[in-house]
Formats: C-alpha cells, structure tokens, sequence
C-alpha cells in the first residue's frame, strides 16, 4: 500500500513537472504534483472500476498498477484545472 502511494507520488510529480514545464509557472510545482497525484489515484480507481485492461501494467506489492491510466488521470486533472485557470484569467479581463 505504501509502495503503491509512493508510485502515485512519483508520477503526480512527473505529470507536474511536465505541466509546469509546459505553462511555465514555477510556483505551482507543488499544486501541480498534488494535483497529478490526485490524478493519478483517479485514473487508477476509474480503469479498476470500469475493468478497463491495463497498459503497461508494474506489480507493486502484488498489486497491478497499470501506469498508462495514472499517467493519464493524472495529465487530465492538470489539463482541467490549467483550462479552469485560464477561463477564469480571461474573464477577470474582460
């Protein structure tokens, strides 16, 4: 369970720093791998619960893990609340 947490830090991180990288905002690194975290954690839950296949699948502690929908959960939680972001900067400027 610990092992599995670390892996969804690691790639919250990863799809944070990608994203940062991207937007080129330098203080929210942190939000940004809280949020792929998150992300992460969700894309895992939704392909478990929908019996999606895994992709790319890592066995952590004997559980299947499949990094291709973390990967992706966590990349959508960023892309949304970039999006979110700056459709709220657009209308505080109009």
């Amino acid at each position: 369970m610990i092992l599995e947490l670390i892996v969804f830090l690691l790639i919250g991180c990863m799809s944070g720093a990608i994203m940062s990288a991207i937007t080129g905002g330098r203080a929210w690194i942190l939000v940004s791998a809280v949020l792929g975290f998150v992300g992460a954690l969700l894309g895992t839950a939704s392909a478990r619960l929908t019996h999606l296949p895994d992709f790319l699948p890592l066995d952590v502690e004997g559980q299947r893990l499949s990094l291709v929908w973390s990967i992706g959960g966590s990349l959508l939680v960023l892309i949304w609340c970039i999006s979110a972001q700056v459709m709220v900067s657009n209308r505080q400027n109009s």
